[in-house]
């Protein structure tokens, strides 16, 4: 007797439900403190290699049932190796979309999984070069197919590619050697757009005469993942190619520039970042910035007794003042003791408030420069 590892043991009670399950047995296994009652055990060996054997085995079909008590010691559980059969096929490139196997263009470097009917992987096989081939047990089995980095998907099931959206299911027996699988090159898609200067306008509205030259366009998955970088041309364009479907990003950066707001034809948020869907292509992905020069915003706080007319020896201590950017972002917020002096890159809204008994609340836009 050769004693065997890994079978899968559950206790079941006499109503059928799933008492204990113990997995990766030690060739021995043990269900203690049990109450009375009715029992059965249920064998299995995982990946089907091994099936119930007869002889000195309690077990039915891989099920034994008994009464407790008395204790049960020998519940053995004799299992046999099981036939296998073959399942292979060829990977191959249908070049015409037609189906038909033509073995100078099997494809390497694909991955294929069988499956249980239930979903449960059996193996991986990584970098297929161009046919695979698999020995199960008797059963129902799913082939998956993919390739990793998506530049070929599954092709049409017709001809000799029996796979259905990268997918093909099967009983064993018989053997099946005609299990191919037929991929197609993935649809590419194009994201571009032009970068220009708005620091005059700063209103978001594209100026193909105002083109920014150099700017690094940097695209990436949805997760942060960096996949290239591009820099805008002389006329301000940038193009990504060869995109395959999902989500991406760009950031777009520039050296002594700072991204527009994100309004009108600028696609691309306050921070410089734009994401989108692909597919469809997008060649309208505009993206303005404006330079990043300092300006000076300086002024009195005053106790307006004259409508509005500043004495300079009326000055009003302990005013706080908020500086806002123009869609209400505050960028500083302090108290000023007579002055107020901030210098910022970007338009900003001062609000304040005359001294009581004339208190007047005032806002104010202004533009940098």
């Amino acid at each position: 007797m050769t004693r065997l590892h890994d079978a899968r043991m559950q206790l079941f009670n006499g109503k059928g439900n799933l008492y204990i399950t113990k997995e990766n047995t030690f060739a021995t296994y043990t269900f203690e403190d049990l109450r009375a009652g009715e029992y059965c055990i249920v064998g299995s060996y995982p990946n089907g290699s091994y099936i119930p054997g007869k002889n000195d085995n309690k077990f039915n079909n891989g099920k034994f049932c008994t009464s407790i008590p008395p204790n049960e010691d020998n519940a053995d559980f004799g299992m046999v190796l099981a036939q296998t059969y073959t399942i292979q096929g060829s990977v191959f490139y249908d070049v015409n979309n037609d189906g038909v196997l033509n073995t100078a263009n099997l494809l390497n470097g694909a991955t294929i999984e069988p499956q249980t009917d239930i979903g449960t992987n059996i193996q991986t096989l990584e970098n297929v070069t161009g046919s695979y081939s698999f020995a199960v047990p008797q059963g129902t089995y799913c082939i998956v197919g993919r390739y990793p980095d998506g530049t070929y998907i599954s092709g049409d099931h017709i001809g000799d590619n029996v796979f259905t959206n990268g997918k093909f299911c099967t009983q064993v027996p018989p053997n099946n050697l005609s299990a191919h699988f037929g991929m197609k090159k993935a649809p590419t898609y194009v994201l571009e757009g032009i970068v220009w200067d708005d620091t005059l306008d700063n209103a978001g509205v594209f100026d193909s005469n105002k083109p920014i030259e150099g700017a690094a366009m940097e695209i990436q998955f949805a997760n942060g993942t960096k996949t290239g970088t591009v820099y805008s041309s002389q006329t301000g364009v940038y193009s990504f190619v060869n995109l395959l479907q999902g989500r991406y990003c760009v950031v777009a950066t520039k050296s002594n520039y700072l991204p527009g707001f994100a309004i009108r034809d600028n696609v691309y948020d306050n921070t410089g970042r734009f994401c989108t869907d692909i597919p469809p292509s997008n060649s309208k992905a505009y993206c303005s910035m404006i330079k990043d020069e300092k300006y000076t915003l300086q002024g009195m706080t005053f106790n307006d007794k004259n409508n509005g007319v500043m004495d300079p020896n009326d000055l009003v201590k302990g005013v706080n003042l908020e500086l806002q950017d123009n869609v209400g972002g505050v960028i500083t917020s302090q108290q000023h003791t007579r002055k107020l002096l901030i210098r910022q890159p970007q338009p900003w809204t001062i609000l304040y408030c005359g001294h009581l008994p004339r208190c007047k609340i005032h806002t104010q836009s202004y533009k940098a420069g």
